[in-house]
């Protein structure tokens, strides 16, 4: 069997006899639904955390900068700042708004984050690797889990 990631970090296996598909990564086996790849490692992200919990400025802050997700979002906003027209403009602003949100929701986050993903990645190609569902999922997992004293 065959083990490959692709760009977004998406994973596939393959009985079939065939060679690494361009744009993918042969990886070792995947050892459970409940791992990610993080930093080419496999990393267990614990089921047992409750996902819907809403985290604070402070925790979605410290999560951005841990996991360097402010740079994204900072060079988003530089790569906009003076743009004209009203897309731009919405584009700002939704950043602008939800940098300074009391509550953040994983949901309209995933949301959020979807809308901006490919602009990311025409700042910098590794963005988009950084931006995946699964790579926020976990970030917020790991986030919530320390919060609520989770250990795995």
């Amino acid at each position: 069997m065959k083990h490959f990631i692709d760009a977004n970090r998406n994973y596939y296996e393959t009985t079939d006899s065939i060679d690494t598909p361009d744009g993918h990564s042969s990886v070792v086996q995947r050892p459970s639904l409940d791992h990610i790849r993080e930093d080419g490692e496999w990393v267990y992200v614990d089921p047992g955390v409750d996902l819907t919990r809403n985290l604070t400025r402070a925790e979605f802050n410290g999560m951005m900068a841990g996991k360097e997700l402010d740079v994204i979002w900072s060079d988003m906003q530089a790569a906009l700042k003076g743009v004209p027209g009203e897309e731009a403009a919405a584009s700002r602003a939704a950043l602008a708004a939800n940098l300074h949100a009391k509550f953040y929701n994983l949901e309209a986050t995933l949301k959020l984050v979807g809308e901006f993903r490919d602009f990311a990645a025409t700042l910098n190609p590794d963005y988009a690797a950084m931006l995946t569902d699964d790579s926020i999922t976990a970030a917020w997992r790991a986030t919530v889990a320390r919060r609520d004293g989770v250990t795995s």
